[in-house]
């Protein structure tokens, strides 16, 4: 049976000026950002910001989307000005849907660093589809 390390487990045994630890990845402070809103009739394109701008260097932990029924044909993708569909890729929300980005989302955006792309400090759900009603609730959360 082997033991095997990780990459900061690794940086951190054998330190020196080029294996640093990224802020957040060790022993980081743990943010979070909830919204809510309220869907009127929100037509296909139309784009929710979320939360509060995200500051540059965080790493992002999970992004979690909880609808009602937002109506028929109606999907959300997650993402940021950067790409929309950075955290979760469209889904139907027809009926009530929870999805995030640990369980649901694009793997390789888990532990995403803000700031390596223009535009990527801020969350934005696209809705498309149907027209939608119903409410959104959002959760990101972030290490600094």
């Amino acid at each position: 049976m082997a033991t095997v390390k990780g990459v900061n487990r690794t940086k951190l045994d054998t330190p020196n000026s080029g294996n640093i630890i990224p802020e957040g990845q060790n022993h980081g402070n743990i943010k979070v950002i909830y919204d809510k809103y309220e869907l009127a009739a929100v037509q296909i394109g139309d784009i929710i910001e979320l939360g509060d701008v995200i500051p540059e260097g965080a790493a992002i932990i999970d992004v979690v989307i909880a609808t009602d029924a937002l109506g028929a044909s109606t999907t959300i993708k997650v993402g940021d000005g950067n790409s929309d569909d950075r955290y979760l890729a469209a889904y139907s929300t027809s009926s009530a849907a929870r999805k995030s980005l640990q369980a649901d989302g694009v793997i390789d955006s888990l532990g995403y660093r803000v700031g390596t792309n223009s535009g990527d400090n801020q969350i934005l759900a696209t809705h498309a589809g149907g027209a939608g009603t119903g409410t959104l609730y959002a959760i990101v959360v972030y290490a600094l």
